[in-house]
């Protein structure tokens, strides 16, 4: 048993008492001087612990690309291509997506290959053929020789590269091809 003062008439009394023995001044507060940043404590880890109890439910993932996890268009492009001629853009993905690719080309054939952007520059630098064996690239996504593509698959968080070639011909095709290039990604977990 602890001794405290009055805060009414300074007496000591002891911390048990509910009032003071001298003046009667209820003393229950004195007792408990903390009480108020207890419950202030407890309501902060309440609200904290709902907080991610909702946004575990909710699947919320401040990383990922869009952060209500929908479905978000890379590229929408449509691009004519003369023989030789190359279309290439980057894209960078912070988490795991379901990534679908929609390429067609009209009248000639393209080929397409998705790959790391660290391996790109590698592939840019050397000036090799990419389908030869000696780069890494999206084996999932990337086609040789091709009109119509229509595949989805899984890939990492990173930088990217897609590239979209239409070959050279020994003899001259003079149209150029039109190439309608749509690709979406979803947030894996979805």
């Amino acid at each position: 048993m602890a001794l405290i003062k009055c805060p009414e008439c300074s007496q000591e009394i002891s911390t048990e008492a509910t009032t003071c023995p001298t003046c009667g001044h209820p003393m229950k507060d004195a007792r408990k001087p903390f009480k108020w940043l207890k419950r202030i404590v407890l309501g902060i880890f309440s609200a904290y612990l709902l907080v991610v109890i909702v946004s575990f439910i909710s699947g919320w993932n401040s990383g990922v690309t869009s952060s209500k996890r929908e479905k978000v268009t890379l590229f929408d492009k449509t691009t004519q291509l003369e023989e030789g001629m190359v279309w290439e853009s980057s894209f960078k993905l912070l988490t795991t997506h379901y990534v679908t690719l929609n390429v067609t080309s009209t009248p000639e054939i393209v080929e397409l290959v998705i790959m790391r952007k660290n391996e790109y520059e590698k592939y840019r630098e050397h000036g090799g053929a990419i389908f030869g064996g000696l780069y890494e690239y999206h084996k999932g996504l990337s086609e040789k020789s091709f009109q119509n593509l229509n595949k989805s698959e899984f890939i990492s968080a990173g930088e990217w590269v897609l590239r979209i070639v239409r070959p050279q011909k020994a003899i001259l095709f003079g149209k150029s091809t039109a190439v309608n290039i749509r690709m979406t990604a979803v947030p894996k977990g979805r």
